[in-house]
């Protein structure tokens, strides 16, 4: 992460940004290239290890690019707002969101 300084390392309030994001953008990869989907998801955050949990169908795309490569990133994000400017280059925006990376592991 670039800015340190915004990093967010406090157990309570990362478990406050994941009850406040409602989907979670999976990524991974197969033959035909970089592969990510938007999935609901649940959690657990214990002794500072994130464990999430998808529900999927058993079969498909993100199937068979998690069993040949379990490899995966993911994003979630949430509390938008918009900053406005007086010019397009001072507009911004606040934001939460979490990113990782780790292994898909078939439950």
């Amino acid at each position: 992460m670039r800015r340190s300084d915004r990093a967010v390392t406090a157990p309570d309030e990362i478990r406050g940004i994941l009850e406040r994001c409602k989907v979670c953008r999976l990524a991974m990869w197969d033959e035909a290239g970089l592969y990510m989907v938007p999935m609901n998801f649940g959690y657990a955050l214990e002794d500072g290890r994130l464990t999430l949990y998808f529900h999927s169908a058993r079969e498909g795309r993100k199937i068979a690019a998690l069993a040949a490569s379990p490899q995966v990133a993911f994003e979630m994000d949430g509390g938008h707002e918009l900053i406005r400017g007086s010019v397009p280059c001072a507009f911004s925006t606040n934001y939460e969101s979490i990113t990782g990376t780790g292994r898909a592991v078939f439950c």
